[in-house]
This record gives structure tokens, C-alpha cells and sequence, in this order.
């Protein structure tokens, strides 16, 4: 599904993917580098840290080794993304920036989108339920709202 936030006046050029290392997630990748084989891509992962950083200072972990701990898993998603890219498709591996940012997957993103002026946002959409589908804090649903660019959906 792909989802038209204004007229187009020209061909995608700069094409921002979401991916979580899912089969769902490399179905968008491929789709993305198939359908828009001239644009530009970036393949984004977003990580979530930080959960345990109140509660490693509360125990008297020094902020030090918490950021150490945070660059080693930084540097550990990065390879990971790297990785994958190539198993999803060798063939243009060497054409696809990789991204590993940490934080909450909607907004970054949505920061992405915006800070690198992406035509589109390409998401994998994974099967839900209805009670997943109403959920307010749904990434899909936040991407389709709030994308500051058109928005494609890969089952």
C-alpha cells in the first residue's frame, strides 16, 4: 500500500527503509531497491537502549561504563545492519547506507525522514490483530500519520 502525501513532480530519489531483521522487514528492502533501482536508499535500524541506565546508576554503575556498554551495542547494531544487508540483497549491498540509531522506532524515524529529506519511508507491515491495529502507539500508525514524506506499506 502505498500511501501519497502530494502530487509527485518526479521519480523517488531519496528512499528511507525501516528494517527490525525481520523476513517482513527484508521484503521492504528488497521491494524498495527493486521498485526505485535509481534512488538513493538507506536502510534504517532502530535499537532501543537506555531502559537499563536509570537503573544501572540507581546501583552505582559509573556513567562511564554505561556509555562504554552503550557504544559497544551502537557499534554491535551497525555490524548487524551491515550483515544483513548484504544477506538481503548482495547484489546491491554496496549501494545501501545502513543507520543504526537508538530510541523508539517511530520517532527516529520520522527524525530520519525529515533530517535526510526522504521522498519515501518504506516499512514492512507486519500481520496484527485488531487489538494490535487500535493500539495509539502502533509505529505503523505513527509512520502513516506523521511522515513527512509518502509512505510505502510491504506486507
Amino acid at each position: 500500500m502505498l500511501v501519497v502525501r502530494r502530487e509527485p513532480l518526479r521519480d523517488y530519489e531519496r528512499v528511507l527503509v525501516a528494517t527490525d531483521f525481520s523476513a517482513t522487514a527484508t521484503r521492504a528492502l528488497r521491494a524498495a531497491l527493486d521498485g526505485f533501482p535509481t534512488a538513493s536508499h538507506c536502510l534504517v535500524h532502530v535499537h532501543a537502549l537506555g531502559h537499563a541506565a536509570g537503573g544501572e546508576l540507581a546501583a552505582g554503575v559509573a556513567p562511564a561504563d554505561i556509555e562504554r556498554h552503550r557504544a559497544q551495542e551502537r557499534e554491535a547494531a551497525q555490524r548487524n545492519l551491515q550483515a544483513y544487508v548484504a544477506y538481503a540483497d548482495y547484489l546491491a549491498a554496496g549501494n545501501v547506507r545502513t543507520l543504526a540509531r537508538e530510541g523508539y522506532p517511530a520517532s527516529v524515524l520520522l527524525e530520519e525522514a525529515s533530517a535526510q529529506s526522504a521522498d519515501l519511508l518504506v516499512v514492512g507491515k507486519h500481520g496484527a490483530g485488531a487489538l494490535e491495529e487500535r493500539l495509539l502507539g502502533s509505529v505503523t500508525l505513527n509512520l502513516l500519520h506523521h511522515a513527512p514524506c509518502d509512505v510505502l506499506l510491504v506486507p
